[in-house]
């Protein structure tokens, strides 16, 4: 928050018209108060704040779409990869896993969620913390992709085969997710639509007009990593080998 703050202070010193922030780690206070001098679009957040815009991704709708999916392809032990405890994104990602489970009748396993930071570093952490505490799961679903990324060096490394083993969905559909082997299911945010509209909100608001756009919805992207479960007594518990 303290970078972002910097960089902000720094434009607004340049002279710019308005600012677009991608989600971002700073409070609302602290946005409210920079939009006393210039427009504001806050885009991937929700902000009910005066003198700004926001376009929010409807994260608990996305991570709800993927433990779903799961669940029609007969998973019903699936572990959740978290995004950092005080993120946004990642609560709401974590709420939408545990939604689709309770509506489906599911117990949510605490020891089945388990914390990551929205890095590869930190999937490949989590997905070896999941092997070693030895209980049962067939899918997995990622609080990012770059967290799935991280788990399937995990599972290969402990000798798991995706999807064979283990079923994977991400979350963002990078550019990158398509050509991961196998190719990452996942939840596809409109990030080229996010960003027209944030700018049409923006230029909007620099001419004193009140922008009234909605969300573009997230949307499940099924590609080669998730599969029917064969058996609901897989265990994802190998002893990993090193790397």
């Amino acid at each position: 928050s303290d970078d972002e703050e910097r960089c902000i202070r720094e434009l607004i010193q340049r002279r710019v018209d308005g600012l677009i922030l991608f989600a971002g780690r700073l409070s609302a206070d602290r946005i409210a108060a920079f939009a006393q001098q210039l427009p504001i679009v806050v885009t991937g957040r929700t902000l009910d704040v005066p003198g700004v815009f926001s376009l929010a991704v409807d994260d608990e709708h996305g991570a709800r779409l993927a433990t779903e999916h799961l669940i029609s392809l007969g998973h019903r032990r699936i572990a959740f990869i978290a995004g950092p405890h005080d993120h946004p994104d990642a609560q709401a990602r974590l709420s939408g896993y545990r939604l689709a489970l309770e509506s489906a009748g599911i117990a949510v396993h605490p020891a089945l969620v388990t914390p990551g930071d929205f890095r590869e570093e930190g999937g490949r952490i989590a997905g070896e913390r999941l092997l070693a505490m030895g209980e049962p799961f067939t899918a997995v679903v990622c609080a990012n992709d770059q967290t799935a990324f991280g788990l399937q060096l995990a599972l290969h490394h402990g000798g798991l085969r995706v999807p064979d083993d283990v079923s994977v969905v991400g979350f963002d559909d990078l550019s990158t997710a398509a050509y991961f082997l196998p190719p990452l299911t996942t939840v596809r945010q409109p990030v080229d639509q996010m960003g027209d509209l944030s700018a049409q909100a923006l230029l909007m608001m620099i001419d004193k007009r009140d922008p009234a756009f909605r969300s573009p919805a997230v949307s499940l992207v099924v590609r080669e990593s998730t599969r029917r479960v064969e058996s609901p007594r897989v265990r994802a518990t190998r002893t990993p080998r090193a790397a």
